[in-house]
């Protein structure tokens, strides 16, 4: 069956738990839905679902039972949570997010968890990563390749934003002590600025343009009439 978001096509994650009293697998299927429908494409639904029985699965294996209607779990313990697990269940416990922004997110936070992976750090418990760990990580993004990504200093604080976010979500659960993500300074783009031509400079260029190039200046007259890009000029 293909993947669809058609009106309709309802989504969810389904698991079976095994009979409190009889201990076999003889209860009804049963379904979470988590908003997994408010999201708009294949893509999203899945991604968002595969976080959720993520979460799920931690839920369980803390000791949830579905079946208890106080909501209190049966065997109730201090869990340690790895660095990986940490962050894509505060993620996907971001509910107010809107959707594009929820995906965005995601985008942040998938390389870095792959970069913790590659540096065997994903698996490590929540509190054995340090600051010193993630601006590794940004200068990695913002080296020049192939030692790193070669992403501007835009992209890099880009990515400090996101994943700050997400990690103020663990300091609200009282799983970290300090959002250090949010307090690292990354590097400031540095725009040039172009020095416009004075009025008489205009005037030469226009005249020996004129005079010795009339196919440039044909090209220039777009520029001075049109304040068009040259590569939108060229396609003209």
């Amino acid at each position: 069956m293909v993947p669809s978001v058609a009106p309709g096509d309802r989504w969810y994650v389904y698991y079976r738990f095994r009979n409190p009293v009889t201990g076999k697998m003889d209860l009804p299927q049963l379904k979470l839905y988590r908003d997994i429908n408010r999201l708009k494409t294949v893509a999203e639904r899945k991604r968002y679902g595969h976080a959720l029985a993520a979460s799920l699965l931690m839920a369980l294996q803390e000791g949830f039972n579905p079946y208890d209607k106080q909501g209190h779990r049966s065997k109730p313990y201090e869990r340690t949570y790895t660095v990986k697990q940490a962050f894509t269940a505060a993620l996907e416990d971001k509910n107010a997010l809107k959707s594009s922004t929820y995906s965005s997110y995601w985008d942040y936070l998938n390389p870095f968890i792959a970069w913790l992976d590659k540096n065997r750090l994903a698996d490590a418990p929540l509190e054995k990563l340090t600051k010193r760990h993630v601006i590794a990580y940004f200068s990695y993004l913002g080296a020049e390749k192939p030692e790193g990504k070669g992403l501007l200093p835009t992209s890099v604080d880009n990515t400090r934003r996101s994943l700050g976010a997400i990690m103020a979500k663990l300091k609200a659960d009282d799983l970290v002590r300090d959002n250090f993500i949010s307090d690292i300074v990354t590097n400031r783009s540095k725009p040039k600025k172009n020095a416009p031509f004075t009025k008489d400079e205009l005037q030469l260029i226009k005249d020996y343009s004129q005079q010795h190039y009339p196919i440039l200046y044909d090209f220039l007259r777009f520029i001075f009439y049109t304040f068009m890009r040259n590569t939108e000029i060229v396609r003209v």
